[in-house]
């Protein structure tokens, strides 16, 4: 029965992407969270177990042995709409911290992204 739930958890997961062919990302077409990543719903309405979880992390879990417990999932593309599991690695808060910096997507300090607000036009 576990393997029913998983294939169906599988097949939809990949109607959620298409496959980039030029940087081999895998692109997230369904849900975005507030932060710019991509999310899934996993886990169960019957037992209550019902959640959103980013899609990478969902990836992560259907495409590698490796338990990811107690670690982040980071990306070698710096694409957060990836969810390939040939571009996931695992590492620390602070693997992510200095990845970050490396690839100069870092002002120094974590920022969330700035609220869009309506723009001001000057006549």
């Amino acid at each position: 029965m576990t393997f029913v739930r998983t294939m169906a958890l599988l097949e939809r997961f990949e109607e959620q992407f298409i496959p980039e062919p030029m940087s081999g990302c895998w692109l997230w077409l369904g849900y975005m969270g507030t932060c710019g990543y991509p999310e899934f719903m996993v886990g169960s309405r019957i037992d209550g177990s019902r959640r959103k979880q980013r899609a990478a992390h969902t990836s992560w879990d259907l495409y590698r042995e490796e338990s990811r417990e107690g670690q982040q999932v980071l990306h070698t593309c710096n694409n957060r709409a990836c969810v390939s599991p040939h571009h996931l690695y695992l590492g620390t808060a602070q693997d992510n911290i200095a990845d970050r910096v490396k690839s100069g997507r870092s002002a120094g300090r974590y920022t969330r992204p700035a609220r869009c607000r309506d723009p001001v036009v000057v006549f």
